[in-house]
Parts: C-alpha cells; structure tokens; sequence
C-alpha cells in the first residue's frame, strides 16, 4: 500500500516538474504538457478500473 501511495506521488511530482519547466520555455506548453498528463492520468486509471474479462462478443 504504502509503496503505491509514493510511486503514485512521484509520478505526480515528475508530471509536475515537466510541466513547470515546458512553462518556463513557453507558457501555453506547460499549460499543454499538464493536460496531456491529466489524459493519460484518466485513461490509465479507466484502463485498471475495467474488468479484464468484459470484452465485446462475449470472449
């Protein structure tokens, strides 16, 4: 549990300081950069979240 928990807060730390510093090179980037992370963040998470066995055609 607790090693999900840092590897989660790093993940996060390292999407921040990418976007921090895609900002400091040009603003709207770092703005991009940040939800770009914010979209794969969601699709992983629905991707975990989905049963393994619910695939169409009932295979």
């Amino acid at each position: 549990m607790l090693t999900a928990i840092i590897t989660f807060m790093i993940g996060l730390l390292g999407a921040a300081l990418i976007s921090v510093g895609a900002w400091m090179v040009f603003p709207p980037a770092g703005v991009i950069a940040a939800g770009v992370f914010c979209l794969l963040a969601s699709y992983f998470a629905a991707r975990a979240a989905a049963p393994a066995n619910d695939l169409p055609g009932g295979n």
